[in-house]
């Protein structure tokens, strides 16, 4: 690398690191665009350069559906990391079956269907709901059902990890009982 590649390495570098402190995965073709305007071909060698070095083991890269997406596991979480691709690629559906399927296996738990109505999501109600509708069609999700508490609140789980039951007392547990029992 000559010492014009290794500048641009190190701003590659410091760019993600800053994005990712603040919540944001970089796109590998952000790269192509100004202020980088780095070529194809150049932009494939630093990524590789990138991908092996051992100075920045922080430095981690997932596939989206139509991008790559760069980030610092030092400055975001990977599971962040993952919901924030997901929500890059904009397919709605997609995210909410990944994200319910994710909590039902790693917590095990139901996931509030607020969830999606605030930071990192800020889908619209009306979208939220038009992709349930989606989900409920799609026999590639068929293991998303819904549940609701005693107040009405709705909750979204895999049947994948979690039983019917379980979901349904979890769900009223954390939306009812847990506010009963001091």
């Amino acid at each position: 690398m000559d010492n014009m590649e290794k500048e641009k390495f190190l701003e590659i570098v410091n760019l993600i690191k800053v994005k990712s402190s603040e919540g944001i995965l970089i796109k590998k073709d952000d790269f192509l665009l100004e202020p980088f305007l780095i070529e194809e071909n150049q932009l494939e060698n630093l990524i590789e350069a990138l991908k092996n070095t051992e100075d920045y083991p922080d430095i981690k890269f997932i596939k989206g559906t139509s991008n790559y997406y760069i980030y610092s596991n030092a400055k975001m979480t990977d599971n962040y990391a993952i919901l924030a691709m997901r929500i890059e690629d904009k397919d709605m559906v997609r995210t909410i079956a990944e994200t319910v399927r994710d909590e039902s296996k790693t917590y095990p738990r139901p996931t509030d269907s607020q969830l999606f109505l605030n930071r990192p999501f800020y889908f619209k109600e009306d979208e939220f709901l038009n992709s349930l509708k989606k989900i409920d069609v799609d026999s590639n999700y068929s293991d998303i059902k819904t549940t609701k508490a005693s107040n009405g609140a709705l909750y979204l789980y895999s049947d994948r990890y979690l039983d019917k039951d379980s979901a349904k007392a979890l769900t009223e547990w954390i939306e009812v009982l847990q506010f009963e029992n001091p």
